[in-house]
């Protein structure tokens, strides 16, 4: 898939999307973050290097939400592509 198709591929919010365990992977990833966030915080001294940990974790788990949004397969495990 070229970049122009990737672009063209509409986002996809939970109540949007046909699977119904949409929800359910949403609520996973955003529990994982959060926890992982909580651990940082717990773990890593205040300071740039723990704010760029949070913020690139954040940035991970927004793209791993994009990815559920655009799964096309019916059981949520394929590639969507």
């Amino acid at each position: 898939m070229d970049t122009e198709q990737r672009l063209e591929r509409p986002m996809l919010s939970p109540r949007e999307h046909p699977d119904e365990n949409v929800d359910m992977r949403f609520a996973l990833v955003e529990a994982a973050i959060q926890e992982t966030v909580r651990i940082f915080e717990e773990v890593c001294p205040e300071g740039r290097e723990r704010a760029l940990a949070v913020t690139n974790l954040e940035q991970a788990g927004l793209w791993a939400l994009c990815a559920i949004g655009r799964d096309r397969t019916s059981h949520g495990t394929g590639t969507g592509a």
